[in-house]
């Protein structure tokens, strides 16, 4: 018998486990400069988001040439845009555009936006993965 299914039932669970494909959602509200509010939602990226997401981040980082070690970040510009322009929708459920967010979101908005859509896409785990391999 497996480990995992030998845990399932120490659990009182039976079966296979199960997967959704639904995507994670999370509905958020902002205040606009005329104190109106508008919704929005973050959402979990599909596989070509993320893809194109970390190619992009990827592109920023500073590698130390003699050991190939990320030692930093070259380039923060739009860094918070480049995430949420592939995650962040408006009421009428359409992606926000790079340009707008940069334009029109106060950097702190940005900041705690690019958090939330952080965690939600699982970005934080590749993180804690890749940093225990280095």
């Amino acid at each position: 018998m497996s480990d995992e299914k030998e845990q399932a039932e120490e659990n009182g669970k039976t079966g296979p486990k199960r997967y959704t494909k639904k995507r994670k959602a999370k509905p958020i509200e902002i205040e606009q400069e005329d104190g109106t509010v508008k919704d929005y939602t973050i959402k979990e990226m599909m596989g070509p988001e993320r893809a194109a997401f970390l190619q992009q981040h990827v592109k920023r980082l500073k590698i130390n040439p003699a050991n190939g070690k990320v030692v930093g970040v070259e380039n923060f510009s739009g860094i918070q845009s480049a995430l949420l322009c592939r995650c962040l929708y408006d009421d009428e459920d359409k992606l926000v555009k790079a340009a707008d967010i940069d334009k029109e979101f106060p950097i702190t908005l940005q900041d705690e936006l690019f958090n939330d859509a952080f965690y939600l896409n699982g970005l934080d785990k590749m993180a804690e993965n890749r940093e225990k391999k280095d």
